[in-house]
């Protein structure tokens, strides 16, 4: 990460509220889906975990969504078009799922647990970083 990246960071965090766990807020099929890819079936324990990714996300990258926890909601499988897409990517070889602005991946991996080809999903973010901490929140067949 360039020193003009750090420094943009650096506003952003300055502009911030503090972190606060009582946003944790996950419906029941976000937190089937993170307990079905951590492994983690319990609730208390699951929430830690997710507080944890958080904490550690934020202090590289203190964004809005990683501070309001709506980097752990999917929201893909809540659109409208969502069953079409995975009939899309059943029955279409090649057909590319592209998530940009993805944070840590998770749509995309949802998606992918859901039966989307994961040979067929793209996922980026402007900070390279980002991505990475889906290894923490997540559990993927890729490690």
């Amino acid at each position: 990460m360039s020193d003009t990246q750090h420094q943009n960071l650096d506003d952003i965090r300055k502009q911030l509220p503090p972190l606060d766990a009582s946003l944790y807020s996950l419906n029941e099929e976000e937190v089937a889906f993170y307990k079905q890819q951590t492994g983690i079936e319990d609730d208390e324990e699951l929430k830690r975990h997710i507080i944890a990714v958080q904490t550690e996300a934020y202090a590289g990258f203190p964004f809005p969504c990683i501070t309001s926890f709506h980097f752990a909601k999917l929201k893909i499988s809540r659109l409208p078009a969502y069953p079409q897409l995975l009939k899309l990517g059943k029955e279409k070889p090649g057909a590319i799922l592209l998530d940009l602005g993805c944070c840590f991946g998770n749509d995309a991996f949802k998606a992918i647990a859901d039966g989307y080809p994961a040979e067929n999903v793209v996922a980026s973010d402007l900070y390279q970083g980002q991505f990475t901490y889906r290894r923490v929140s997540i559990q993927c067949a890729d490690g």
